[in-house]
């Protein structure tokens, strides 16, 4: 596998000093072969025994686990914001909201006013402007993936009937 000189492949010298055997091995896994990119012995590093040090070079493939990404929030329709109605609908359904918050309980928690506070505010927002509408291109992209879907299934449905 790696093309060195027959002395430089002895891993272990006999005691009269003649006598060079490789004898010493790096043990590996079948799937692993690719990762390893060199090994050889270094004889003159004293390490207080009569075998040579093997030293081998791997290159490792980090493979990271990733988390399956969550699924985006729709968009908010915030151009519909501009409208005075939907403005004036949305700053009371808010002062209505927190008006029923600070009754019902006051909070001690700093991280629990704060998520309702948000949640307020964005479901206020929500019920009030709507979603975002995609744009023509994506909704007729969208469609025709379905309907070639649709078609696979049509047709893998008859070849397995």
């Amino acid at each position: 596998m790696f093309h060195y000189k027959d002395i430089d492949k002895g891993t272990w010298c006999s005691p009269d000093g003649k006598t060079v055997n490789p004898i010493d091995h790096i043990m590996k896994d079948e799937r692993f072969t690719s990762f390893i990119r060199d090994v050889r012995t270094y004889r003159g590093n004293e390490i207080g025994s009569d075998h040579f040090l093997v030293v081998g070079k791997v290159k490792i493939k980090m493979i990271w686990n990733q988390q399956p990404k969550a699924t985006p929030k729709p968009k908010l329709d915030i151009e519909r914001m501009k409208e005075l109605s939907v403005k004036e609908a949305y700053v009371i359904e808010t002062n209505n909201r927190f008006t029923a918050l600070q009754e019902a309980e006051e909070e001690n928690s700093v991280e629990k006013a704060w998520e309702r506070i948000k949640t307020v505010v964005a479901d206020a927002a929500e019920k009030n402007t709507g979603q975002e509408k995609e744009n023509e291109e994506t909704e007729m992209v969208q469609r025709k993936v379905s309907e070639s879907s649709r078609k696979v299934e049509r047709s893998q449905d008859a070849m397995a009937a």
